[in-house]
C-alpha cells in the first residue's frame, strides 16, 4: 500500500512538474520576445513613450490624504 501511495504521489508531482513548466514556457517565452522586441525599438530610436500623469493630477482620481 505504501509503495502504491508513494507512486501515485510521484504521478501527482511529475504532472504537475510538466504542467508547470509548460504554463512557464508559454508565458516567459512570448515575454522575452516582447522584450527583445521593445529592445530594439529603443536602439532604432523608434520608440516612442508617452508620459504618465501622476495618480493625483489624473481626471476622476480624488485625492483622500496628502503627504506635505
Amino acid at each position: 500500500m505504501a509503495q502504491f501511495l508513494g507512486f501515485l504521489f510521484f504521478l501527482i508531482m511529475a504532472t504537475v512538474g510538466f504542467w508547470g513548466v509548460m504554463f512557464f514556457a508559454s508565458v516567459l517565452t512570448p515575454w522575452i520576445f516582447g522584450w527583445l522586441n521593445m529592445k530594439a525599438k529603443e536602439r532604432k530610436g523608434k520608440l516612442v513613450l508617452e508620459a504618465r500623469k501622476l495618480l493625483p493630477e489624473q481626471e476622476g482620481v480624488t485625492l483622500l490624504y496628502q503627504k506635505n
